[in-house]
């Protein structure tokens, strides 16, 4: 809770109730393929959303991306839903 606090704080996070806190959501930075370092890109990151949305019903898991997100669109976030809510 300290981390998403400090998170808050810097606008790095808009939200104390991370789903991250719960085990629900990571944060994947895609790896530039020519660099192969991790690069904030959106063409990258749709690619890997796609394979997500692809894996996740694969799975029969539903994905939530932040990148479609309206109001803070967040590329990296990638969450599933808490059984039974």
């Amino acid at each position: 809770m300290a981390e998403q606090r400090r998170l808050v704080r810097s606008g790095a996070s808009q939200t104390l109730h991370s789903r991250h806190l719960t085990g629900h959501a990571i944060d994947v930075v895609p790896l530039d393929p020519k660099t192969g370092k991790g690069r904030f890109s959106r063409a990258l990151a749709l690619e890997v959303a796609a394979a997500f949305y692809a894996a996740g019903q694969d799975c029969d898991v539903p994905i939530t991306w932040g990148g479609m997100w309206s109001q803070f669109e967040d590329t990296p976030h990638f969450e599933i839903p808490i059984r039974g809510h």
